[in-house]
C-alpha cells in the first residue's frame, strides 16, 4: 500500500508529522494509528497498526536462529497516534 521514501523530521517535542499523501490512506485505513520499528539497514519502518499486528504474527513464528533479529524489531517498535493536526506522538 505505502511504498518509497519521505523525509520524516521531529520537532521539537519529538512529534512526527506524516506526509500528506498518507495521512489520509491511514486516517480510514486505522483510525491514523500506526507503528514504527527500526530495520536493520538503519531505516524506520511505519505500519499501519493492523499490518503490524499481523507482522508482528509472523516475526514470532520465525526460527529460533532468527530470535537476534525478531528482538531488534519487536524491541524497537513503539505504537503512534495522530492528534487532531494529524501530527504524530509517542501514545506511552
Amino acid at each position: 500500500m505505502f511504498q518509497g521514501t519521505s523525509l520524516l523530521v521531529l520537532d521539537q517535542k519529538g512529534r512526527l508529522s506524516m506526509p500528506a499523501r498518507h495521512r489520509e490512506a491511514l486516517a480510514v485505513l486505522c483510525e491514523g494509528k500506526v507503528t514504527v520499528t527500526r530495520h536493520p539497514d538503519g531505516c524506520l519502518v511505519i505500519y499501519p497498526t493492523p499490518v503490524w499486528e499481523r507482522k508482528r504474527e509472523a516475526l514470532a513464528r520465525l526460527p529460533y536462529s532468527a530470535r537476534a533479529f525478531v528482538r531488534y524489531v519487536l524491541g524497537s517498535a513503539v505504537d503512534l497516534t495522530p492528534d487532531r493536526a494529524g501530527t504524530y506522538f509517542n501514545s506511552r
